[in-house]
């Protein structure tokens, strides 16, 4: 049975990972509901699916946008609330009723009614095939109270919508759905064991940072599609040396594993897994990234080692992820204001706008970075390499003591943000490279100083020139704007205020304001 339900959803499977399969499963279910042609009980049956999961993600959906509208992070949809009795479903749909949706409620709660009296039948287990309906599974398919209340609950248009945008997704759509899932489930990662290429497809093998040598659960895609995760994580395209002590394998195409859960059971296993690229990753959710002295060699966590070949597309892509944790970080400030309500007025008016404007250069410059394909090296580190793996604060050179950035205590280099440590790796067992301690003529493109400095003080000062750029365009955007805003946020209020009034003396009718009303009888006394 397994094995032929296992065949079956192939259809409804994305390589992407699981909950893009999970997507896709509960589109198709939506159609079926919205069609009423076909039987989502006996489609779940056939399937090997539980049809009450599905209920309760409709109901997840709904309450989760319930709570982001409840705090201004989505705009209020005027539908109805699964959690709402009959009587405010019908104020919320403006008192209409049809004929079709009376019905439905009456055989509803004749059903609830016969429900609550018959008592409760013995079940019994039969030998059937794998999606095969015993007449007694069609009789309850035509009377099913969960379908009429599902119905009842929700307008199934809306969500056949949503069902039909979901399948329109273009790949640049889903690898931002992926990314912004990842913010959320960082570090949850897992990559993939270098002797996987000698494993059979259901001895594939991974480590997370908690536990190593986990397996995939036998219910997800990759599990099913073994071959997906091989062509993407154990391509080599060329390998090189450079002085490590092991081989680097160079790639454009490196992937990790984020997952939602790790179950323990006979073995530890990965559940509702996702790949997504791991140089972009961990550049833009790592709680501490660590680089040597040109940017080359970026250590990620004290777990993963990243190795670029050319410094200055290290340093770019450093510089590029700055930005967008910048960015995103400024568009959850901006929206968190919004709802503590913080800001009001004009002031509000802008910052809602400079948000919106925000979010969209957000979106485009994360697709951007996500579609960027550079060869790099990235592996795992050994717990020995740890011990030896910071430079420490005995060997600080006179150019770090003379750096406008704070050295760190421990770890030696120079704190650049509060995740970013720079030149603070170890060089004895990688390179003898000194060239990043070098200070060097560069103009920045943001203010138009010129200046001589290390990689560190560069990079330090683009982020300061940033937020001093975005502040500096919010405060004059209020400051220009703000008559103007206010003038126009006036009119609006003004404008709601009117109401039709009859002169008799001049016999016409005015769109007036209560004051503006007195001002015109006072004007006939004169």
């Amino acid at each position: 049975g397994f094995f032929i339900f296992k065949a079956r959803r192939r259809e409804l499977e994305s390589d992407h990972g699981d909950a893009l399969t999970l997507m896709n499963a509960f589109d198709t279910w939506v159609k079926l509901k919205t069609d009423g042609r076909s039987s989502t009980r006996q489609w779940c049956k056939k399937y090997g699916l539980e049809s009450q999961r599905f209920y309760e993600m409709a109901k997840l959906k709904d309450q989760f946008k319930g709570i982001l509208a409840e705090y201004k992070l989505l705009e209020r949809e005027d539908e109805y609330d699964s959690n709402d009795d009959e009587s405010s479903a019908k104020r919320r749909r403006e008192g209409e009723s049809t004929y079709e949706d009376r019905k439905k409620r009456r055989e509803l709660r004749e059903l609830r009614r016969k429900h609550r009296k018959e008592p409760r039948r013995r079940r019994v287990l039969k030998m059937e095939e794998a999606g095969e309906e015993s007449g007694d599974e069609e009789e309850k398919d035509e009377l099913d109270i969960k379908d009429l209340e599902f119905k009842l609950t929700h307008d199934l248009d809306k969500l056949q919508a949503a069902s039909n945008f979901n399948r329109s997704l273009t790949l640049r759509d889903i690898n931002l759905l992926k990314i912004v899932l990842c913010s959320g489930l960082y570090p949850q990662l897992a990559i993939a064991d270098d002797c996987n290429t000698w494993r059979k497809d259901s001895e594939q093998v991974f480590h997370t940072q908690a536990k190593p040598f986990v397996v995939l659960h036998p219910t997800s895609v990759f599990a099913n599609q073994p071959d997906v995760l091989q062509s993407r994580m154990g391509v080599e395209e060329g390998i090189t040396t450079t002085g490590h002590r092991d081989k680097l394998r160079f790639s454009t195409k490196h992937e990790l594993l984020t997952y939602v859960d790790l179950l323990e059971t006979t073995k530890p296993f990965l559940v509702n897994n996702l790949r997504v690229p791991a140089l972009q990753t961990l550049l833009l959710f790592a709680q501490n990234l660590d680089t040597n002295e040109d940017c080359r060699r970026i250590v990620v966590d004290g777990w993963f080692e990243l190795v670029i070949p050319e410094a200055h597309v290290g340093q770019k892509f450093i510089a590029a992820a700055q930005q967008l944790r910048s960015t995103w970080n400024r568009l959850l400030e901006l929206r968190l204001q919004r709802v503590e309500g913080r800001k009001g007025g004009v002031e509000l008016y802008h910052a809602t706008r400079h948000a919106s404007g925000l979010e969209r250069t957000l979106a485009r410059k994360l697709s951007e970075f996500l579609d960027s394909r550079i060869s790099y090296s990235f592996r795992r580190l050994a717990a020995a390499e740890l011990e030896r793996l910071y430079a420490g604060t005995k060997n600080l050179k006179e150019s770090d003591l003379s750096s406008s950035c704070l050295n760190h205590p421990t770890k030696g280099g120079q704190v650049v943000t509060e995740y970013l440590t720079y030149n603070c790796l170890s060089s004895a067992v990688f390179e003898k490279d000194y060239g990043g301690a070098l200070m060097k003529h560069w103009n920045c493109s943001r203010c138009g100083k010129s200046m001589v400095v290390t990689i560190a003080e560069k990079l330090k000062h683009e982020d300061e020139c940033r937020r001093q750029e975005e502040k500096e365009s919010l405060e004059k955007k209020i400051r220009d704007g703000g008559a103007a805003a206010g003038s126009a946020a006036s009119q609006r209020i003004v404008e709601g205020l009117r109401k039709e009034y009859f002169c008799d003396k001049c016999n016409e009718t005015f769109m007036f304001t209560a004051t503006e009303v007195l001002k015109h009888v006072r004007g006939h006394d004169v």
